[in-house]
């Protein structure tokens, strides 16, 4: 008998079990699962080897997924959105929280836009980010029920505007840094020009 490290997809309590387990009860809240799923859990949830392509449990995949999210590895937790996704293509929850995983790239690449627009005058054309976020919003929306189909579109809407505007606020921080940095740095050269004009004086 060999002992496996697992843990529980329901309260996130660790056990060990035996490896060739079909079925496992959890002590802590005393649910039946399957043995695999606990295994698949804690390989994801502890940064195991597990090929989350390979993964057919949906819940489990997406519950890991906002576990991602939360600790902000955002390619781990696309990563087990859009494996729902290929299970089922109209589960407009993973498509919401596909969106939510591509977030800070949104902004990242509204940012590199006001950058390329403050160098070359011209606004970056290809957003390839935003054209994906884009499109998890609008298949999200297609696939939600009626009555949620207006209040989520206004939301994701609100969500881009916000990422704009979270981009070129980061944008003109890191702009008024630059240029306060500039400054400093003349500054500094006149003062060692001063001090070596009054060195050479003495």
């Amino acid at each position: 008998m060999q002992f496996q490290s697992a843990q529980c997809p329901n309260c996130d309590s660790l056990m060990k079990i035996d490896s060739e387990s079909e079925n496992v009860f959890c002590a802590a809240c005393g649910i039946q699962l399957p043995a695999r799923d606990a295994f698949v859990y804690f390989q994801l949830k502890n940064g195991g080897e597990t090929d989350i392509e390979n993964v057919a449990n949906a819940s489990l995949l997406l519950k890991c997924g906002v576990d991602f999210l939360d600790q902000k590895k955002h390619d781990l937790a696309d990563a087990c959105f859009a494996n729902v996704l290929n299970q089922n293509p109209d589960d407009y929850q993973a498509w919401k929280l596909r969106a939510a995983a591509w977030e800070s790239r949104v902004v990242n690449e509204f940012r590199e836009s006001f950058y390329e627009y403050s160098r070359t005058g011209g606004l970056k054309e290809n957003k390839d980010y935003v054209g994906k976020y884009r499109e998890f919003c609008d298949n999200a929306v297609r696939c939600c029920p009626a009555d949620m189909a207006g209040d989520l579109a206004n939301e994701f809407n609100d969500h881009i505007r916000g990422h704009f505007n979270v981009a070129h606020q980061a944008y003109r921080t890191e702009k008024r840094k630059s240029a306060m940095f500039k400054v400093l740095a003349v500054l500094s050269m006149f003062s060692l020009a001063a001090l070596a004009i009054g060195s050479c004086r003495v």
